[in-house]
């Protein structure tokens, strides 16, 4: 059985695999009984599978649907480079691209083929535009438990869920040891709609002042941050936006993943080590259009700026 070639699924085997699912039956013994092996059973199910159940004529018109599009899969072309490069060119993924597009109706090839396209040498000069990705950080300093402060375990359980917007993760990126100046940044956890400030310091007035300039106008249900020093007005950040700040445990940035993730996406363009002050607000507010208006994945190919101003 383990030596057996990869075959595609007839109709007639994917409706055997439906009802032997519905009968009970092990994916070992279906295998068995559809005379495949056991990984293609696994992967059928999980590939062709709605909302957890396996049907097997939706499956068939899955199957169909990618046989076709593999048969009719667009060549590397000057048409499909130009649309390619124009989206790297503002920073997008080359997944992010692709998703654009076929969410447009258009056919377009998939993202690893955009890749290869790359490293061959087919699409020229756009490493500088791609995405590195570099080793967690993890500040381990400058934080303190934040006195009179909220724990994020008694955070409403909306926050938690990211089913409504206003609830705003907050963290500041700041220059390297001897440059005071820093950025204020704001994400909603649901939409992962990102706001941001400069800053001459990361005193605490000075924060909370910037966190209620960008905050004033917008819905603001929870704020979550960590223990930061600069965090430290939070009894008056709470009384300005009327709402409540929760503060992650010390040194769980995991806790504060979205905020931690966009500040990465924003680390593209201002990498560590870059005095702040040497930035520009007209510098910000277009690295932080370029990420408000990126197709994301976790938000289903929409952008950041049209699922939160939609709602």
């Amino acid at each position: 059985m383990e030596n057996m070639k990869y075959k595609h699924l007839t109709a007639e085997q994917r409706y055997m695999i439906e009802i032997r699912l519905i009968s009970g039956h092990s994916k070992k013994k279906i295998a068995e009984e559809v005379g495949c092996n056991i990984s293609t059973i696994y992967r059928e199910i999980s590939r062709n599978s709605v909302n957890g159940h396996y049907i097997s004529s939706c499956a068939q018109d899955r199957a169909s649907l990618r046989f076709k599009a593999l048969k009719n899969r667009l060549k590397f072309n000057d048409t499909v480079a130009k649309d390619i490069l124009d989206k790297i060119k503002w920073h997008w993924s080359p997944e992010q691209i692709v998703n654009y597009f076929r969410l447009q109706g258009k056919a377009f090839i998939c993202h690893k083929t955009v890749y290869r396209w790359i490293r061959i040498g087919l699409l020229s000069n756009v490493v500088q535009f791609l995405r590195r990705k570099g080793r967690a950080y993890k500040r381990l300093s400058d934080k303190n438990t934040m006195r009179g402060g909220k724990s994020i375990h008694d955070r409403p359980q909306e926050a938690n869920e990211r089913k409504e917007l206003g609830h705003w993760e907050l963290d500041t990126v700041y220059s390297p040891r001897g440059y005071k100046t820093a950025i204020v940044t704001i994400v909603d956890r649901k939409t992962r709609l990102l706001k941001a400030q400069i800053v001459p310091n990361r005193t605490a007035h000075v924060v909370s002042e910037a966190i209620y300039k960008l905050l004033k106008f917008e819905n603001v249900k929870t704020l979550t941050a960590d223990n930061g020093k600069e965090f430290s007005y939070h009894k008056k950040i709470e009384r300005d936006l009327e709402t409540q700040l929760y503060f992650a445990d010390p040194y769980c940035s995991w806790q504060r993943g979205t905020n931690e993730n966009t500040n990465g996406l924003l680390r593209e363009f201002i990498p560590k080590g870059t005095d702040i002050a040497d930035v520009t607000e007209d510098d910000l507010h277009y690295y932080t259009t370029l990420i408000n208006t990126r197709p994301r994945k976790v938000l289903n190919w929409r952008t950041a700026q049209s699922c939160h101003y939609s709602n």
